[in-house]
């Protein structure tokens, strides 16, 4: 196999097994019962979708490059806290 049908194959684990499930799972969890009334449970995905570190690099770089994305954003994007005030625009 090769890596674009690896990520293919898990974009379709998500769309077609997990998502009715996870669908389920939050509506249950949001119920006035479990979380404080007008919050809701929504589980994140978003890592069944990450491409490979070689084109998230080149996305950010292009962001980050063209101005329509922050340091900030690329690193909230990969697990990272912001940087500390009066750091460098650094990733």
């Amino acid at each position: 196999m090769t890596y674009s049908n690896v990520e293919s194959e898990r974009r379709d684990l998500v769309d077609l097994s997990l998502r009715p499930y996870v669908a389920s799972l939050e509506g249950r969890l949001s119920l006035d019962d479990v979380v404080p009334r007008g919050q809701t449970v929504a589980l994140e995905l978003d890592d069944f979708y990450r491409g490979d570190m070689g084109a998230r690099s080149a996305y950010y770089a292009a962001g980050l490059a063209g101005g329509w994305l922050t340091a900030d954003e690329v690193r909230a994007a990969e697990g990272y806290g912001p940087l500390p005030r009066g750091a460098a625009n650094a990733v």
